[in-house]
Protein backbone atom coordinates (compact mmCIF):
# COMPACT_ATOMS: atom_id res chain seq x y z
CA UNK A 1 0.00 0.00 0.00
CA UNK A 2 1.43 3.36 -1.08
CA UNK A 3 -0.40 6.33 0.43
CA UNK A 4 0.14 10.11 0.58
CA UNK A 5 -2.41 11.54 3.00
CA UNK A 6 -1.94 11.20 6.77
CA UNK A 7 -5.74 11.15 7.14
CA UNK A 8 -5.65 7.76 5.40
CA UNK A 9 -3.22 6.38 7.98
CA UNK A 10 -5.77 4.47 10.09
CA UNK A 11 -7.24 2.74 7.04
CA UNK A 12 -3.76 2.00 5.68
CA UNK A 13 -2.65 0.32 8.93
CA UNK A 14 -5.82 -1.80 9.05
CA UNK A 15 -5.31 -2.91 5.45
CA UNK A 16 -1.70 -3.75 6.21
CA UNK A 17 -2.73 -6.07 9.05
CA UNK A 18 -5.65 -7.61 7.17
CA UNK A 19 -3.82 -8.18 3.88
CA UNK A 20 -0.37 -8.82 5.38
CA UNK A 21 1.17 -6.31 2.97
CA UNK A 22 3.86 -3.62 3.08
CA UNK A 23 3.14 0.03 3.78
CA UNK A 24 4.81 3.02 2.09
CA UNK A 25 4.11 6.53 3.33
CA UNK A 26 4.77 9.22 0.71
CA UNK A 27 5.28 12.48 2.59
CA UNK A 28 5.46 15.32 0.05
CA UNK A 29 4.21 18.01 2.42
CA UNK A 30 4.94 19.34 5.90
CA UNK A 31 1.34 18.72 6.89
CA UNK A 32 1.77 20.01 10.44
CA UNK A 33 2.49 23.54 9.22
CA UNK A 34 -0.92 23.99 7.56
CA UNK A 35 -2.76 25.32 10.66
CA UNK A 36 -0.32 28.24 10.86
CA UNK A 37 -1.75 29.60 7.61
CA UNK A 38 -4.53 30.91 9.88
CA UNK A 39 -2.07 32.67 12.17
CA UNK A 40 -0.11 31.77 15.30
CA UNK A 41 -2.37 31.27 18.30
CA UNK A 42 -3.41 28.66 20.85
CA UNK A 43 -5.87 26.96 18.51
CA UNK A 44 -3.50 26.70 15.52
CA UNK A 45 -0.66 25.45 17.76
CA UNK A 46 -2.95 22.76 19.15
CA UNK A 47 -3.99 21.67 15.64
CA UNK A 48 -0.37 21.68 14.47
CA UNK A 49 0.67 19.49 17.43
CA UNK A 50 -2.10 17.01 16.64
CA UNK A 51 -1.10 16.79 12.97
CA UNK A 52 2.60 16.49 13.89
CA UNK A 53 1.82 13.45 16.06
CA UNK A 54 -0.13 11.93 13.14
CA UNK A 55 2.77 12.61 10.78
CA UNK A 56 5.32 11.04 13.14
CA UNK A 57 3.07 8.02 13.61
CA UNK A 58 2.76 7.57 9.83
CA UNK A 59 6.54 7.70 9.52
CA UNK A 60 7.14 5.18 12.33
CA UNK A 61 4.53 2.68 11.14
CA UNK A 62 5.52 2.62 7.47
CA UNK A 63 7.89 0.04 6.01
CA UNK A 64 9.38 2.83 3.87
CA UNK A 65 9.00 6.62 3.79
CA UNK A 66 9.40 8.74 0.66
CA UNK A 67 10.15 12.47 0.94
CA UNK A 68 10.51 15.17 -1.70
CA UNK A 69 13.41 17.15 -0.17
CA UNK A 70 16.61 16.55 1.81
CA UNK A 71 15.23 18.61 4.71
CA UNK A 72 12.18 16.37 5.03
CA UNK A 73 14.25 13.21 4.58
CA UNK A 74 16.58 14.37 7.38
CA UNK A 75 13.61 14.81 9.71
CA UNK A 76 12.34 11.37 8.75
CA UNK A 77 15.75 9.85 9.54
CA UNK A 78 15.64 11.34 13.06
CA UNK A 79 12.26 9.74 13.66
CA UNK A 80 12.97 6.32 12.08
CA UNK A 81 16.72 5.88 12.70
CA UNK A 82 17.04 3.34 9.88
CA UNK A 83 17.73 3.49 6.14
CA UNK A 84 14.21 2.70 4.94
CA UNK A 85 13.57 6.16 3.60
CA UNK A 86 14.57 8.20 0.55
CA UNK A 87 13.82 11.06 -1.81
CA UNK A 88 11.69 11.18 -4.94
CA UNK A 89 11.09 14.67 -6.33
CA UNK A 90 7.75 16.04 -7.53
CA UNK A 91 9.04 15.52 -11.05
CA UNK A 92 7.16 16.12 -14.26
CA UNK A 93 5.39 13.51 -16.39
CA UNK A 94 5.03 15.84 -19.38
CA UNK A 95 6.83 14.89 -22.62
CA UNK A 96 10.33 16.37 -22.69
CA UNK A 97 10.73 19.24 -25.16
CA UNK A 98 14.36 19.44 -26.30
CA UNK A 99 13.71 22.24 -28.78
CA UNK A 100 15.65 25.45 -28.09
CA UNK A 101 13.70 28.67 -27.78
CA UNK A 102 14.78 32.01 -29.12
CA UNK A 103 13.86 35.35 -27.55
CA UNK A 104 15.60 37.48 -30.18
CA UNK A 105 13.33 39.95 -31.89
CA UNK A 106 10.32 39.23 -29.67
CA UNK A 107 8.06 42.19 -28.86
CA UNK A 108 7.18 40.70 -25.47
CA UNK A 109 9.02 38.15 -23.37
CA UNK A 110 6.43 35.80 -21.85
CA UNK A 111 6.69 35.06 -18.13
CA UNK A 112 4.88 31.89 -17.06
CA UNK A 113 3.11 30.98 -13.85
CA UNK A 114 1.57 27.52 -13.70
CA UNK A 115 -1.27 26.80 -11.28
CA UNK A 116 -3.72 28.68 -9.12
CA UNK A 117 -2.89 32.09 -7.66
CA UNK A 118 -3.16 32.18 -3.85
CA UNK A 119 -1.31 34.97 -2.08
CA UNK A 120 1.43 32.61 -0.82
CA UNK A 121 2.48 31.84 -4.41
CA UNK A 122 3.53 35.39 -5.16
CA UNK A 123 0.39 37.08 -6.46
CA UNK A 124 1.23 40.43 -4.86
CA UNK A 125 4.83 40.45 -6.12
CA UNK A 126 3.78 39.40 -9.64
CA UNK A 127 1.47 42.40 -9.82
CA UNK A 128 3.88 44.83 -8.16
CA UNK A 129 6.69 44.22 -10.66
CA UNK A 130 4.44 45.55 -13.44
CA UNK A 131 4.56 48.98 -11.81
CA UNK A 132 8.07 49.15 -13.26
CA UNK A 133 8.11 50.74 -16.75
CA UNK A 134 10.87 48.42 -18.05
CA UNK A 135 9.01 45.27 -17.02
CA UNK A 136 5.66 46.59 -18.25
CA UNK A 137 7.15 47.34 -21.68
CA UNK A 138 9.30 44.23 -22.04
CA UNK A 139 7.22 41.43 -20.51
CA UNK A 140 3.82 39.78 -20.46
CA UNK A 141 2.78 37.46 -17.63
CA UNK A 142 0.81 34.37 -18.71
CA UNK A 143 -0.94 32.61 -15.82
CA UNK A 144 -1.83 29.04 -16.73
CA UNK A 145 -4.64 28.56 -14.24
CA UNK A 146 -7.44 30.38 -12.47
CA UNK A 147 -7.94 32.90 -9.70
CA UNK A 148 -10.88 33.25 -7.33
CA UNK A 149 -12.09 34.53 -3.96
CA UNK A 150 -10.14 37.24 -2.13
CA UNK A 151 -7.23 36.83 -4.53
CA UNK A 152 -9.46 37.61 -7.50
CA UNK A 153 -10.78 40.76 -5.81
CA UNK A 154 -7.22 41.86 -5.02
CA UNK A 155 -6.08 41.08 -8.59
CA UNK A 156 -8.87 43.11 -10.18
CA UNK A 157 -8.31 46.02 -7.79
CA UNK A 158 -4.57 46.18 -8.46
CA UNK A 159 -4.94 45.79 -12.24
CA UNK A 160 -7.22 48.80 -12.22
CA UNK A 161 -4.90 50.74 -9.88
CA UNK A 162 -1.78 49.97 -11.96
CA UNK A 163 -3.54 50.27 -15.32
CA UNK A 164 -2.79 46.67 -16.33
CA UNK A 165 -4.52 44.98 -19.28
CA UNK A 166 -4.37 41.57 -21.01
CA UNK A 167 -1.31 42.88 -22.80
CA UNK A 168 0.44 42.84 -19.42
CA UNK A 169 -1.17 39.89 -17.63
CA UNK A 170 -3.15 37.13 -19.30
CA UNK A 171 -5.10 34.24 -17.71
CA UNK A 172 -5.63 31.04 -19.69
CA UNK A 173 -8.28 29.82 -17.25
CA UNK A 174 -8.52 26.17 -16.23
CA UNK A 175 -6.45 23.88 -18.48
CA UNK A 176 -6.75 20.11 -18.76
CA UNK A 177 -3.61 18.48 -17.30
CA UNK A 178 -2.65 16.88 -20.61
CA UNK A 179 -2.86 20.27 -22.33
CA UNK A 180 -0.67 22.12 -19.81
CA UNK A 181 2.57 21.67 -21.84
CA UNK A 182 0.94 23.44 -24.78
CA UNK A 183 -0.25 26.23 -22.49
CA UNK A 184 3.27 26.68 -21.11
CA UNK A 185 4.44 28.33 -24.31
CA UNK A 186 6.59 31.09 -22.90
CA UNK A 187 10.15 32.08 -22.13
CA UNK A 188 10.71 32.26 -18.35
CA UNK A 189 9.02 30.35 -15.53
CA UNK A 190 8.12 32.14 -12.29
CA UNK A 191 8.38 30.71 -8.75
CA UNK A 192 7.51 33.49 -6.31
CA UNK A 193 6.75 31.60 -3.09
CA UNK A 194 6.48 33.42 0.21
CA UNK A 195 8.67 32.56 3.20
CA UNK A 196 6.32 30.08 4.82
CA UNK A 197 7.67 26.82 6.19
CA UNK A 198 5.90 24.37 3.89
CA UNK A 199 6.60 26.38 0.74
CA UNK A 200 10.14 27.25 1.83
CA UNK A 201 11.21 23.63 2.41
CA UNK A 202 9.07 21.78 -0.14
CA UNK A 203 9.74 21.11 -3.82
CA UNK A 204 7.06 22.47 -6.18
CA UNK A 205 6.46 20.36 -9.27
CA UNK A 206 6.10 23.49 -11.40
CA UNK A 207 9.92 23.84 -11.35
CA UNK A 208 10.23 20.52 -13.18
CA UNK A 209 7.30 21.32 -15.48
CA UNK A 210 9.05 24.52 -16.56
CA UNK A 211 12.25 22.60 -17.20
CA UNK A 212 10.50 19.84 -19.16
CA UNK A 213 9.03 22.40 -21.58
CA UNK A 214 12.50 23.97 -21.86
CA UNK A 215 12.32 27.32 -20.05
CA UNK A 216 14.72 28.82 -17.47
CA UNK A 217 13.26 30.13 -14.21
CA UNK A 218 13.30 33.10 -11.88
CA UNK A 219 12.63 32.22 -8.24
CA UNK A 220 12.54 33.78 -4.81
CA UNK A 221 14.82 32.08 -2.28
CA UNK A 222 13.27 28.83 -1.03
CA UNK A 223 15.82 26.46 0.53
CA UNK A 224 16.33 23.39 -1.69
CA UNK A 225 14.40 24.82 -4.62
CA UNK A 226 17.05 27.54 -4.82
CA UNK A 227 19.84 24.99 -4.35
CA UNK A 228 18.75 22.98 -7.40
CA UNK A 229 18.36 26.08 -9.58
CA UNK A 230 21.81 27.42 -8.60
CA UNK A 231 23.62 24.07 -8.72
CA UNK A 232 22.29 23.23 -12.16
CA UNK A 233 22.45 26.81 -13.45
CA UNK A 234 18.89 26.74 -14.78
CA UNK A 235 17.80 30.19 -13.58
CA UNK A 236 18.26 33.03 -11.12
CA UNK A 237 17.33 33.60 -7.47
CA UNK A 238 15.97 36.99 -6.42
CA UNK A 239 14.75 38.83 -3.34
CA UNK A 240 11.08 39.63 -2.89
CA UNK A 241 11.19 43.18 -4.24
CA UNK A 242 10.72 44.89 -7.61
CA UNK A 243 14.33 45.95 -8.19
CA UNK A 244 15.77 42.51 -7.43
CA UNK A 245 13.25 40.86 -9.77
CA UNK A 246 14.06 43.41 -12.48
CA UNK A 247 17.78 42.73 -12.20
CA UNK A 248 17.14 38.99 -12.25
CA UNK A 249 15.07 39.26 -15.43
CA UNK A 250 17.75 41.37 -17.10
CA UNK A 251 20.33 38.72 -16.16
CA UNK A 252 18.16 36.00 -17.71
CA UNK A 253 17.70 37.92 -20.93
CA UNK A 254 21.40 38.72 -21.27
CA UNK A 255 22.39 35.08 -20.67
CA UNK A 256 19.31 33.28 -21.95
CA UNK A 257 21.10 30.75 -24.16
CA UNK A 258 23.35 29.69 -21.27
CA UNK A 259 20.46 29.13 -18.85
CA UNK A 260 18.41 27.35 -21.48
CA UNK A 261 21.34 25.08 -22.35
CA UNK A 262 21.49 23.99 -18.70
CA UNK A 263 17.73 23.43 -18.58
CA UNK A 264 17.91 21.08 -21.57
CA UNK A 265 20.96 19.36 -20.09
CA UNK A 266 19.18 18.34 -16.87
CA UNK A 267 15.67 17.64 -18.20
CA UNK A 268 15.98 13.86 -18.01
CA UNK A 269 17.45 13.88 -14.49
CA UNK A 270 14.37 15.58 -13.03
CA UNK A 271 11.74 13.82 -15.14
CA UNK A 272 9.40 11.03 -14.06
CA UNK A 273 11.27 8.65 -16.38
CA UNK A 274 14.09 8.72 -13.82
CA UNK A 275 11.96 8.87 -10.67
CA UNK A 276 9.84 5.95 -11.86
CA UNK A 277 12.93 3.74 -11.84
CA UNK A 278 13.79 4.89 -8.31
CA UNK A 279 10.24 4.14 -7.17
CA UNK A 280 10.36 0.58 -8.54
CA UNK A 281 13.72 0.07 -6.80
CA UNK A 282 12.03 1.09 -3.54
CA UNK A 283 9.18 -1.38 -4.13
CA UNK A 284 11.70 -4.17 -4.75
CA UNK A 285 13.61 -3.27 -1.57
CA UNK A 286 10.47 -3.26 0.57
CA UNK A 287 9.20 -6.55 -0.83
CA UNK A 288 12.55 -8.26 -0.38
Amino acid sequence: IHYHDINFQTVAKKLKRKCNCKLIFDSHEFFFTYPFNDGLNKKTCKNASRILLQWKSAIKNADYVISCTKTMDNLVSLIRQDDNHGIIYNSSMFPINIKKRSIEGKDKIVLLHEGSMPFNRGLKLMLEIFKDDYIREKFQLRIVGTIKGEEKKYFEQKCQEYGLTDDNIYFTGWVNYLDVPKALQGDIGILFFEKKFNAFYSMPNKLFNYHVVGVPVISTHCAELSDIILQKGTGVIVERDIESVKQGLMNLLENYSKYQHNVLKYQEQFHWNSDEKRLFDIYKKVLN
